[in-house]
């Protein structure tokens, strides 16, 4: 809540605001550069709790959500410097959260069995952040009718973990009840082959990738591609 600042916030929300204000001299700021500084202070400053969602900020600043989601937008690519992998660790913080993961397999069952989890992302800017991070990855995101839903493969999340993640994200993952992406390589290479789906064969190079990156497989990734991929199978069949 904005009317819950310490005296050190408001002090310091104050003189970040002053300094920007005048740094190219009195009124040489627009009045929406103006209003982008100010919700961004306000972002920055913990104006708003902890946890709220972009509704429960619309309501209190009495504007609609889609105002609110343009907002956080652009006064964080106006006055801000996003920062990738806070970001991330962020929105892991949030999808692992017991109730978060219990809800997923609730409702989306089909997806967890197929290796898939939805991320729920109505920050733009988280949005932003983790669909390039998984674009990097060479990862193929989907996209449903619900805009603020990110759907993205298990073995994704493990990589992502991996260059983004702290130990302690790391270990919850471990924890959790997602396949990693060598159980999910395992189960689908130790099928009998008339019960192999055109969805199990297009995870495959995926999940090969994402298991040679976790173990650090090096010398499989040096060799030509059918020495790779026969000294990875063996490794994850333990032959």
């Amino acid at each position: 809540m904005i009317l819950k600042l310490t005296d050190q916030e408001y002090q310091s929300l104050a003189e970040k605001f002053l300094t920007e204000y005048l740094r190219n001299g009195f009124q040489s700021l627009s009045k929406k550069d103006t209003d982008l500084l100010i919700f961004y202070l306000l972002m920055t400053h913990n104006g708003f709790s902890a946890g709220q969602n972009l509704y429960e900020i619309a309501k209190e600043l009495k504007i609609t959500p889609n105002r609110t989601r343009s907002l956080i937008l652009e006064a964080s690519l106006r006055w801000g410097q996003p920062d990738t992998a806070a970001i991330i660790r962020v929105i892991f913080n949030r999808i692992l959260q017991e109730e978060y993961l219990e809800t997923v397999k609730q409702q989306n069952a089909d997806l967890i069995a197929r290796g898939k989890i939805p991320v729920l992302l109505d920050n733009p800017i988280e949005r932003l952040e983790f669909e390039n991070a998984v674009k990097k990855l060479e990862a193929i995101p989907e996209y449903t009718f619900n805009r603020d839903v990110l759907i993205i493969g298990v073995e994704t999340v493990f990589q992502l973990a991996l260059q983004f993640g702290s130990e302690e994200i790391r270990g919850r993952i471990k924890k959790s009840d997602l396949q990693t992406a060598e159980q999910q390589l395992k189960d689908i290479l130790t099928k009998e082959m008339k019960t192999l789906t055109f969805d199990d064969l297009k995870r495959i190079p995926g999940l090969l990738r994402s298991v040679a990156v976790s173990k650090g497989w090096d010398s499989l990734i040096k060799g030509d591609l059918f020495s790779f991929l026969g000294g990875l199978m063996s490794r994850v069949l333990g032959k």
